[in-house]
């Protein structure tokens, strides 16, 4: 059973890849600040946003999502300058973000990742994806281009495996998120590979980070600000705290999507349909299975709290 439920799960997620790959669109790119521009593709439902840095000595490129998104985000690139790109950056270990990295290998790029997320893609390679020429481990890294500092930070499990925070010492400077905050959106469906604990401790540390300026991959590429992060990390916090006293009165776990309103919320995208699913994972963390507890084999090398994909469904990631 298990394997069949691998086998539809490995299937769908390349059909959901695929799809993606083949959509036809022009790609938005947005200056963020002077050296700093946000990419998408131009997806409506769900916009998956990278984020690349001309240093003057080279191009800085964070998540290639798939081939096709990096085909055209190079093609954008070299509107902007023809530097060369140098580092392409995982966010993390998922299929939907790290797809595609051939592209910019084959100008020449190295492909850096986390050692957690990159042991895994070794062993669990995307039909789109590549593993990355080199890995870092532990909680920080920097890696210096032209007139730029892109710092690279691991706060433990969270979403995935080796999820890392980008931040560009631009003027103002910029943070790039994938997965864990996007602009007034609640979170993906049922909160896959989500460890809910080591994302709150994931946002609390990243609101401790220099900048003031956000890009966040599942918001268009106009991105946000560091408020915006506070906010999701309101979210997360408000949810929980919802489902406690749920439980506290009583209420059938099973019972509290469909009870709890946080109407603070109901604007967000994602508010009429995600908002009850995310509810469900806390309800059934917090009632049934305890916290989320990463396979032996996805270890991360840094410890924090306790340890979850996301799909192409609509608003909210």
């Amino acid at each position: 059973k298990k394997s069949k439920m691998a086998h539809f799960v490995a299937n769908l997620v390349a059909l959901l890849l695929l799809s993606a790959s083949s959509v036809l669109a022009q790609g938005e790119t947005a200056k963020i600040t002077d050296g700093v521009y946000a990419f998408n593709l131009g997806a409506v439902e769900l916009p998956y946003t990278s984020m690349f840095v001309v240093t003057g000595n080279g191009v800085m490129v964070v998540d290639p999502i798939n081939s096709n998104s990096a085909r055209v985000m190079l093609q954008e690139i070299r509107k902007i300058t023809n530097e060369p790109i140098r580092y392409v950056f995982y966010s993390h270990d998922h299929w939907d973000h790290t797809s595609g990295g051939q592209v910019f290998k084959n100008e020449g790029a190295e492909i850096i990742a986390h050692t957690d997320a990159n042991e895994w893609i070794k062993t669990h390679t995307g039909a789109d994806q590549i593993p990355a020429d080199s890995s870092w481990s532990g909680s920080r890294k920097e890696y210096s281009l032209g007139g730029f500092t892109m710092e690279l930070h691991q706060f433990g499990p969270s979403h995935g495996n080796g999820m890392t925070i980008f931040v560009v010492n631009s003027q103002p400077r910029v943070a790039y998120v994938a997965d864990l905050a996007a602009v007034k959106s609640t979170g993906p469906v049922y909160l896959p590979e989500f460890d809910t604990k080591g994302w709150e401790n994931t946002l609390e540390k990243t609101l401790q980070l220099n900048f003031e300026k956000g890009v966040f991959t599942h918001s268009p590429p106009q991105g946000g600000t560091k408020q915006d992060l506070a906010d999701h990390l309101g979210y997360v916090k408000d949810i929980r705290a919802g489902v406690k006293a749920e439980l506290r009165k009583g209420t059938n776990p099973f019972a509290i999507p469909g009870v709890l309103k946080l109407d603070k919320y109901k604007d967000w995208a994602g508010y009429a349909d995600q908002f009850p699913l995310n509810v469900m994972h806390f309800a059934i963390e917090e009632a049934v299975l305890g916290p989320y507890a990463a396979p032996a084999k996805k270890k991360n090398t840094i410890r924090s709290g306790s340890g979850s994909s996301k799909w192409h469904i609509k608003a909210g990631y």
